[in-house]
């Protein structure tokens, strides 16, 4: 850094290293609400996506083909859209139905 960089970085240091900004208490306040209102959201999700989970887990040993894929490597019980999905020539699951077909999974 030349001698000007360095007599500039020595007058914004202090500006620097001062004191935050704060914002307004009502503003804060309701950052806050909506912070736990998300927090409260995300952890309904999670306990639904767990119980997703569960059912997909239950079902999907009913299929007459679930031996076949449970016994690739790497697969587990809900791992199996994966290959429907990439057989069906789709980058994401959309419905399942629809990708059943082209997958051989169903006829």
């Amino acid at each position: 850094m030349d001698e000007a960089g360095k007599v500039l970085a020595k007058r914004r240091l202090p500006a620097l290293c001062g004191g935050q900004l704060g914002q307004p208490a009502a503003l804060t306040a309701a950052y806050a609400a909506a912070v736990r209102s998300l927090i409260a959201v995300f952890t309904k999700l999670n306990e639904q996506v767990k119980t997703l989970e569960e059912q997909v887990r239950e079902h999907f040993g009913r299929h007459p083909d679930a031996e076949i894929y449970r016994s690739q490597p790497g697969m587990g019980a809900i791992a199996p859209t994966s290959p429907i999905t990439r057989a069906s020539g789709k980058k994401k699951v959309v419905a399942a139905r629809g990708n059943l077909p082209q997958s051989g999974v169903a006829a």
